[in-house]
């Protein structure tokens, strides 16, 4: 369970985009948006903006997990570089840069720590190598 904490939303972006295979993420998602089942509230309405200002946000559906109240919007995260936001955007073009992280075709090895509050890992690629050591 994340719990919406912004730490624990960032150690599930550092996973997500460091470990094999393609990352999906889900609209929202590099907001910190959250949802519930039934499907039609997995994703409420993308909080572009604060509600007064937003003119681009659907209006389908009553928000009810991803308020303005419980989670901030794109613009608002735009403008503050420790927002989850800018840490998915540093991830992704960090993961898009390197090789390693980018190459599904490479190789993954555990590197043997047994922390259960660490993951420790290394991809490579070609020539490229990266540790990577998450505290979770």
């Amino acid at each position: 369970q994340l719990n919406n904490k912004p730490e624990h939303l960032r150690v599930a972006a550092n996973l997500l985009l460091t470990l094999p295979g393609t990352p999906y993420i889900y609209y929202g998602e590099e907001l910190g948006m959250v949802g519930t089942k039934p499907d039609e509230h997995i994703r409420e309405p993308f909080l572009w903006d604060v509600m007064d200002k937003d003119k681009l946000r659907s209006r389908w559906v009553k928000a009810k997990w991803s308020t303005d109240k419980k989670v901030r919007s794109q613009k608002e995260q735009e403008e503050d570089e420790k927002s989850i936001y800018w840490h998915y955007r540093r991830l992704i073009e960090f993961r898009n840069s390197e090789a390693a992280l980018n190459d599904n075709a490479g190789v993954f090895k555990s590197l043997g720590v047994r922390l259960r509050t660490v993951v420790v890992f290394e991809r490579s690629a070609g020539n490229r190598c990266v540790v990577v050591v998450i505290n979770l």
